[in-house]
């Protein structure tokens, strides 16, 4: 159990080091690659074949409610694009699922998906009424 001594006492061992230029530092961390295009770097089908607009933020209707605004916070916004939209990115429904084949085969070569979720979720995007 963490005590405030503990806590005072490890604020002060960090504030007592003598302080390094942040370029001077050596870091354990790995270096965070810059983001490519989707068609260069694999990643989840849904995202790299999109048909909305997937926010990561969301607002209870009620901004008093505690337990509304922890689960809105949790989950995000999808904004579906519109019928011309879904065209003007998918102009036949064939397209949008070999677009969507594509992606999956990637995310499972890339270890993102396995086999048996990348057949479900392409069954799907066969199913799916794109574009409208």
């Amino acid at each position: 159990m963490c005590t405030w001594a503990y806590q005072r006492s490890r604020l002060v061992r960090m504030l007592s080091r003598p302080s390094t230029p942040c370029a001077t530092r050596r870091s354990t961390t790995r270096a965070i690659p810059p983001r490519t295009p989707s068609s260069l770097r694999p990643g989840l089908p849904d995202l790299d074949v999109p048909i909305a607009t997937y926010t990561k933020s969301n607002s209870p209707k009620n901004a008093t409610d505690i337990i509304s605004s922890f689960a809105c916070g949790l989950s995000g916004t999808v904004v579906p694009f519109t019928p011309e939209r879904l065209l003007q990115l998918y102009p036949t429904h064939d397209d949008y699922v070999q677009k969507y084949t594509q992606a999956a085969d990637k995310a499972v070569a890339a270890g993102f998906m396995v086999q048996s979720d990348r057949d479900i979720a392409v069954d799907k995007a066969k199913n799916a009424p794109i574009p409208k």
